[in-house]
């Protein structure tokens, strides 16, 4: 079993995370649990720039890599805030910055792209979605009627962009539109806060870019159900495993 993490609750939905793994507890079915897409997409190969990656890392990959998830979720956090509040502090009350500096490039890359392609608000920011009944989970980015008139669903991604991300993105469409039938999705793609673009063109500025799938969605859905099949082959009874701690410890009684 892999390591506990966390345990929280949003939009009354109940997610259990572990080290490689979270489950969500499905709409559908209260009490039982389903993998999320990313837990399904460890099945999937990640190619031969990230297996190059880890071998010349090593050791210090697993540091590296949740460092990474770190401050690509403190990343997620700050432009959660502004699409909700429109409001962001980057120094607190007390002086101190809660970010590096490469996550604050990373911010402003985020406010470029919505000043330019954004005039109303967000359909969706952050939404989880469980369905035993599709064998589907996870937790949307965005869905966001652009100013070209379309309804794109994306992901919002701090680090290198892998191809197995547009199955993830096929798998959250499909979801999606299970528990929004009045929504249309017609684009979706990865917005990548670290790209090597140095120019604005149509969906990119200056690293930052709005990147679509290559191929056909339809594509990437087919491959999403063989990765799926693959983890639960090799994960047949994997299941959140239930925890009680006590909340305060106290060794002087």
């Amino acid at each position: 079993m892999a390591h506990f993490q966390s345990i929280e609750e949003e939009n009354g939905i109940t997610r259990i995370t572990y080290k490689d793994q979270r489950f969500y507890e499905a709409h559908d079915a209260k009490g039982e649990y389903v993998p999320s897409v990313t837990t399904y997409l460890n099945a999937a190969p990640k190619g031969l720039q990230f297996y190059e990656w880890i071998k010349k890392h090593g050791d210090d990959s697993d540091t590296i890599m949740m460092e990474a998830a770190e401050r690509g979720s403190r990343v997620h956090g700050a432009t959660e805030q502004l699409d909700k509040t429109g409001k962001l502090k980057l120094v607190d009350d007390n002086g101190n910055c809660p970010y590096y500096l490469d996550e604050i490039f990373m911010i402003y890359r985020y406010l470029a792209f919505i000043k330019r392609y954004t005039d109303v608000p967000p359909i969706c920011v952050e939404g989880s979605y469980a369905s035993k009944e599709l064998d589907i989970a996870g937790t949307i980015d965005r869905v966001w009627k652009l100013n070209d008139g379309k309804v794109w669903l994306f992901d919002i991604k701090t680090g290198n962009v892998y191809d197995y991300y547009f199955m993830q993105l096929a798998a959250y469409k499909k979801i999606y539109e299970h528990f929004n039938p009045n929504v249309k999705i017609e684009k979706v793609g990865v917005l990548w806060l670290k790209a090597a673009t140095k120019t604005d063109k149509p969906y990119q500025g200056k690293y930052w870019q709005l990147e679509e799938p290559p191929k056909p969605l339809e594509y990437y859905w087919d491959m999403f159900v063989h990765c799926r099949a693959l983890w639960k082959n090799e994960n047949e009874k994997a299941k959140p495993s239930n925890f009680e701690f006590e909340v305060d410890i106290d060794l002087t009684k």
